[in-house]
């Protein structure tokens, strides 16, 4: 079992190619954390520094207190897991989930248990006998996880692990690698692109942008309280909607006006983080409230498009020029152009300073 820390972590490549910019970062024992960010933001190079595959510019990776920087891959006891499997093809299973402890000259006898061990906690017994060509992606992907677990390591590496298998496949291996965690119980670090992959597995989730770390807290608290608006942009499906305004305070009371000169009322602040007047407004789908029926206080717009899919409606609203997007029921139906109204969950707003993109806490409303 093992705690990484990463300690003003920075990795440039060349002369001034800055990749990774002074990363803090304490992955505790046993933790699942998850690296989530665009591509090219750098969230595979911080892994391959802690699996020691690129050398860190400054600062330090730290394994249990101790100092890994100049520990080759070998001696770190790390095990990475690729999103290419990256499987023997001339091998069947046994003999690729096998390998990394035949290497190390284990006995004939604490091989084999091992591996029929771990093959049964991956439900891929039945599959020893086969080539990896037999094999589905999801099998695949489990023969290069038993691969990893079978020598017991200190702190699994997993690459975008899943992001060669289809939706459906992808949906139910994030369920199997959550269970596969609680019961190995050791340190796993994920990168992904994915953010559903990031909420639905992570203890922690870190959010990485451009080589800095944004954001790192519960899945539930960077959905609920982003700390700037590279966040609140990244996480969510569909993401937040955003609308430039302005603070407007009256008698204690405090509004947001927006381009188009409509206000919405936030309520009494006493206190609220502010340096600048101009500001983000931000609102997520599911918290904007609509009806086909005019509202007294209630904003005004046109359907731009209805977007069905099942479970909820997603609805397009053009309103100041700009475009609002609205979660509504399953069954809403409305014809493009039409009028229609809302307001929003005034509980559920985001403020942004506009200037820095950091958000603004008032603490009253």
């Amino acid at each position: 079992m093992c705690e990484v820390i990463l300690k003003n972590v920075t990795k440039i490549f060349g002369k001034d190619n800055l990749v990774i910019d002074d990363v803090n970062l304490e992955i505790k024992d046993k933790e699942f954390f998850t690296i989530v960010g665009p591509s090219g933001c750098g969230k595979s190079t911080i892994l391959n520094m802690i699996a020691g595959l690129e050398e860190v510019s400054s600062g330090a990776i730290i394994f249990d207190l101790k100092t890994v920087n100049d520990l080759p891959p070998a001696r770190r006891d790390v095990a990475m897991v690729f999103q290419s499997y990256a499987l023997y093809p001339h091998k069947n299973v046994f003999e690729n989930i096998a390998f990394p402890l035949k290497i190390r000259k284990f006995p004939k006898a604490e091989v084999k248990e091992r591996v029929k061990k771990t093959a049964s906690v991956l439900g891929i017994q039945h599959l020893l006998s086969r080539k990896p060509k037999e094999l589905s992606g999801g099998q695949r992907q489990r023969v290069a996880l038993g691969r990893a677990i079978v020598r017991k390591p200190r702190v699994f590496l997993l690459d975008e692990p899943l992001s060669n298998l289809d939706a459906k496949l992808r949906v139910y291996m994030r369920a199997e690698l959550k269970k596969l965690h609680k019961e190995i119980q050791t340190t796993m670090i994920y990168v992904t692109h994915d953010q559903a992959e990031a909420m639905t597995l992570s203890d922690r989730v870190a959010i990485l942008f451009e080589g800095r770390i944004q954001q790192c807290d519960s899945p539930q608290m960077v959905y609920n309280f982003p700390a700037n608006k590279v966040v609140a942009e990244f996480i969510g499906s569909p993401s937040m909607n955003f609308f430039e305004g302005e603070l407007i305070r009256e008698d204690d009371k405090t509004s947001v006006r927006f381009t188009g000169q409509d206000s919405f009322f936030m309520g009494g602040e006493k206190e609220l983080e502010l340096k600048e007047k101009e500001v983000f407004f931000g609102v997520r789908p599911e918290d904007v409230i609509i009806s086909l029926e005019k509202k007294q206080g209630w904003f005004s717009g046109k359907i731009f498009a209805v977007e069905p899919l099942g479970n909820a409606t997603y609805v397009d609203i053009e309103w100041n020029m700009e475009r609002l997007k609205a979660e509504a029921e399953p069954e809403f139906h409305a014809e493009p152009d039409s009028p229609i109204y809302f307001t929003f969950k005034k509980e559920k707003i985001h403020l942004f300073d506009k200037r820095e993109g950091k958000r603004l806490n008032f603490t009253s409303l």
